[in-house]
């Protein structure tokens, strides 16, 4: 009896040592030597706070604007290694005059903010080359950018999954010099009236005003320092009948803006002439075709007339010409364009006999006919006029089965009621009729009309359809009356979609079972670039192809690639992707001038995981399904002892049972249709509306197994240990949805009672060699588990 006591007694011991050495496994885990020392294996069991995300920063401030870049810092995360930093850019506004914050899917990583190991961020937007200068007419100053930041936890170069949510800024501009600044120009006799509008910065604490007696600003000097939120100032040190140029900058307490337009202002001199009324065009409102025709009212005492100009693209006044005595009509033929709108401005003068044999002139107060004057009494408000122009926007598509004939899609011409660039200020309208022009050269000649059938007149949204006849290469023309307008730019017929585009679905082009290769050939994030493939048009695309991608299915598309596509496929090396988020794509068949104006139908894909990714996101569905069980658990090793099973979120159970097994303790862990996750990010936490959605896609897109599952498991993952407290794990789990494949435990190894060496098998289908029946693993680190 002593000696089956005895080895009763021995065997509780080993099953004591056994479930010690198990219970290290069921702890949170600890850091690790590099060296390969004893740790927990995570793979087996963690707590579930263990795996949740790295907070986001929780303070995230802009720096005062400059006028070339924006500076960006946050507070520290602990645990971070890097930064992520994404932009995204507003042009519009709302009612209030905030800036519209861009939806999600606009935000894009910069190439330099990948991976950002500070806390803060430098975005230069103007880099003053000849196609981005530093000056004030550049695009980027009437924007408003924002940003988010998300903290990451890169091991090995390859970022983890554990990465935070993303903390947003506010919207950021350029420190940009006012716009409209204008000087009054004869209004009094003893002072210029600067004025301006607020520039776009919000942080501006003063302008600075400089003026110059050249008209091209040069030799200015600084004449005042305004507050940020003034809008006009008062030159009261002028002498009559002297020209004055004012430029004005913008500061912030970072620096100091780019000059602002030059406005032209003077004083009025004694015995000036009257003011300048009824500016007014007489011709040249869409009725002529290289001429507009201004007359004015007489001023009392005046000798002549200076007549300037400026227009909806370029604000500054530009002085046309000079005429004498009692002419009151100018025609303006210089450099008129089409699609743009000129306003004139008319100053009288008087002549001056010095009584020295020389003369001078007195200048008047200019007349109230510029773009933005009122209609009061003396004036017929903003001299308005342009030349009939042709329409701005054309397009030719291809009918599929029918080569006599083609669709052009057109915008309303300048000047007529649904013209989408309309002033508002006035509303005579005009009523024109178009003509088409085809050549079989795209050099011309265009000397052939071509008749246009079925025409659609132009809706709220400025667009006719019309058919017409079947030609290689078009120019329109706008007809009022008998003027016909300049043709415009050559266009041609749109080639027909692109057939059968699809994207790939868990793919890695290239990709070697050595892990270090197969990291370098991934995103930073470890997924792999989406193959877009598609099929040739029926008759081609000789300009090649363009192709857009999105979050959405039917809306917001951006153009991914830098220039036209000649293959039949692309490679997305998409730096936006993370694990198990799915993109949209479609492309564009472009004709000879890189136009094009049919899609190929939309598919979804993404790319494969690196061997390292792909065990963390294993990992993410078997630690979230084993913080559902409790015996495992307890603080007191026999009270491990037992069986017990825990439910999916998404269906399939987890069977645990832990029990002695000779003088070794064993838990055996077994999956049967076990799934948490469904696509997109979907959770058991998700609504009913984003469930369905994620099942319905794989319903249209077949991506997975059946039901729409992220990770679906199948199979056991088993711990052994005997009393020395060295054991091994065993078991293969087979994985079915977005990333199938197979997680083989045989080689990992328990040493000292915790998770101490070895490797896991990984087999990714489709990608590593070997089919179901005879995979050939790839070895990953035990270590992968615990990163």
């Amino acid at each position: 009896m002593s000696v089956i006591r005895g080895l009763k007694a021995s065997a509780f011991f080993c099953l004591l040592l056994a479930l010690t050495a198990c219970s290290q496994l069921f702890q949170d885990r600890v850091d690790m030597q590099t060296g390969g020392s004893n740790g927990t294996l995570s793979s087996l069991v963690i707590s579930k706070s263990v795996l949740e995300k790295l907070p986001a920063p929780n303070q995230i401030f802009v720096g005062s604007a400059q006028k070339d870049r924006i500076e960006i810092n946050w507070s520290a995360v602990s645990e971070a290694t890097s930064y992520r930093v994404e932009r995204a850019v507003s042009s519009e506004k709302d009612a209030n005059g905030n800036w519209v914050v861009p939806p999600g899917e606009d935000f894009e990583v910069m190439e330099h903010s990948k991976s950002v190991y500070t806390t803060y961020f430098t975005d230069k937007i103007i880099d003053d080359s000849e196609a981005n200068p530093l000056k004030q007419e550049n695009e980027a100053y009437q924007y408003a950018y924002f940003y988010r930041v998300a903290a990451e936890n890169i091991t090995s170069s390859i970022t983890a999954e554990d990465d935070s949510d993303y903390i947003m800024t506010d919207a950021a501009t350029l420190l940009s010099p006012p716009p409209s600044v204008n000087a009054s120009k004869g209004e009094s006799m003893t002072q210029v009236v600067v004025s301006w509008e607020r520039a776009n910065s919000s942080d501006i604490k003063n302008y600075e005003i400089y003026r110059s007696l050249n008209s091209d600003g040069s030799g200015s000097i600084r004449v005042a320092k305004v507050v940020g939120n003034a809008s006009q100032w008062t030159d009261t040190n002028v002498t009559q009948g002297v020209n004055y140029y004012y430029i004005l900058y913008s500061l912030s307490s970072s620096g100091t803006s780019v000059q602002s337009s030059i406005a032209y202002g003077y004083a009025l001199q004694d015995g000036a002439p009257s003011r300048v009324t009824n500016v007014r065009v007489t011709s040249g409102r869409g009725n002529t075709k290289n001429v507009i025709t201004i007359e004015w009212n007489s001023a009392a005492n005046a000798s002549g007339y200076y007549i300037y100009r400026s227009s909806s693209k370029d604000s500054t006044l530009q002085q046309l010409t000079k005429v004498e005595g009692s002419t009151l009509t100018y025609s303006d033929s210089k450099s008129l364009k089409p699609n743009v709108y000129y306003y004139y401005e008319i100053q009288s003068y008087k002549s001056k006999d010095n009584g020295d044999g020389t003369a001078s002139e007195i200048l008047g107060p200019m007349s109230q006919s510029g773009k933005s004057a009122e209609i009061v009494a003396d004036t017929s408000g903003p001299a308005e006029g342009y030349i009939i122009s042709p329409p701005l926007e054309v397009t030719i598509s291809k009918i599929q089965g029918d080569t006599s004939k083609n669709i052009i899609t057109f915008s309303a011409a300048l000047g007529s009621e649904t013209c989408l660039s309309n002033s508002g200020i006035y509303s005579d309208y005009n009523s024109y009729t178009y003509k088409v022009y085809g050549s079989s050269s795209q050099s011309g000649p265009f000397e052939t009309a071509i008749e246009m059938t079925n025409l659609i007149p132009a809706d709220k949204d400025g667009y006719y359809q019309a058919l017409i006849t079947a030609a290689k290469y078009y120019k329109m023309t706008t007809i009022n009356g008998s003027v016909e307008s300049d043709k415009g730019d050559v266009v041609a017929p749109a080639p027909y979609a692109a057939t059968n585009c699809a994207a790939s679905d868990n793919a890695a082009f290239g990709t070697s079972t050595s892990e270090s290769e197969d990291q370098g050939k991934a995103n930073m994030n470890g997924v792999h670039s989406v193959r877009i493939t598609w099929e040739t048009p029926l008759g081609g695309a000789d300009g090649g192809y363009n192709v857009y991608r999105s979050t959405k299915e039917s809306s917001g598309f951006k153009k991914i690639n830098e220039s036209p596509v000649t293959d039949l496929y692309y490679d997305d090396a998409n730096d936006s992707a993370k694990p198990g988020k799915l993109f949209y794509y479609r492309v564009l068949s472009l004709n000879s001038l890189g136009q094009g104006a049919n899609y190929s139908n939309t598919d979804i894909g993404y790319g494969a995981l690196t061997t390292y990714q792909y065990v963390r996101q294993y990992i993410k569905t078997t630690l979230n399904s084993q913080s559902k069980l409790t015996l495992m658990h307890k603080s007191g090793n026999t009270a491990k002892l037992g069986t017990e099973s825990a439910t999916g979120d998404f269906g399939g159970t987890l069977s645990y049972d832990a029990h002695i097994s000779g003088i070794s303790g064993r838990v055996i862990m077994l999956y049967t249709n076990y799934a948490d996750y469904l696509l997109d990010g979907v959770t058991g936490s998700s609504t009913i509306a984003e469930k369905d959605a994620a099942r319905a896609l794989y319903e249209k897109y077949g991506i997975g197994i059946e039901g729409g599952y992220y990770f679906y498991l199948n199979g056991n993952t088993n711990t052994s240990a005997g009393m020395d407290t060295n054991g091994s794990m065993d078991g293969t789990v087979t994985v079915q949805g977005m990333y199938p494949g197979k997680v083989r435990y045989d080689k990992i190894k328990i040493s000292g009672g915790a998770a101490g060496g070895g490797t896991y098998g990984v087999w990714r289908k489709g990608i590593d060699p070997g089919d179901d029946g005879s995979p050939t693993y790839v070895e990953a680190d035990w270590l992968y588990g615990e990163k």
